[in-house]
């Protein structure tokens, strides 16, 4: 099998993504994302660009920022620096939305383009959490979801919407996302 760069970095997103919808192992999530991620920074870097969440970190922040974000990352990929077996780690899956919040951002602004699982994720975090967006307007819309709409559980969240994402993308019609 023949695959680039950004095709891998895409299928571990989605992956992520579905992982995440279906409440699985959180660690497995996080891995997948951050090596998505990775990808997408590398490829970021080498067309002269930087992930935008980067560029917000003040300078003499950033080596301070990228060890925080990197250090669960590291712990579940790598066994040289602390091989006993029992070491343990205190990880928060809730930055798992936040990782892959930023692997959506970098895919779209690479690509130009989004995906169906990319739409949902969008949907359900900013309707989640609409107080992270600027724009009143925009915030307003995710403030007040559809009645009936279970944002609090990605389960039904994902039973209810995916199906209706997947048909606005295949008859073109724009979601807020």
């Amino acid at each position: 099998m023949k695959i680039t760069k950004l095709q891998v970095a895409q299928n571990q997103l989605i992956t992520a993504i579905d992982l995440y919808f279906s409440d699985s192992d959180p660690i497995s999530i996080h891995t997948l994302i951050c090596a998505s991620l990775r990808i997408f920074r590398d490829i970021a870097t080498n067309m002269g660009d930087e992930d935008p969440l980067l560029k917000i970190i003040r300078p003499e922040k950033k080596k301070e920022w990228i060890k925080l974000m990197n250090t669960p990352q590291n712990f579940f990929k790598h066994a040289d620096n602390d091989s006993d077996p029992n070491c343990s780690i205190e990880f928060n899956e809730d930055i798992n939305g936040y990782f892959i919040l930023d692997v959506c951002n970098l895919y779209q602004l690479q690509t130009k383009k989004s995906l169906p699982e990319i739409d949902l994720f969008l949907l359900w975090f900013f309707s989640k959490n609409p107080k992270l967006i600027s724009d009143p307007i925009i915030r307003n819309n995710y403030n007040n979801p559809p009645a009936g709409l279970n944002i609090d559980n990605k389960i039904e969240f994902k039973k209810d919407i995916f199906p209706i994402v997947l048909l606005s993308k295949n008859k073109g019609i724009f979601l807020r996302s």
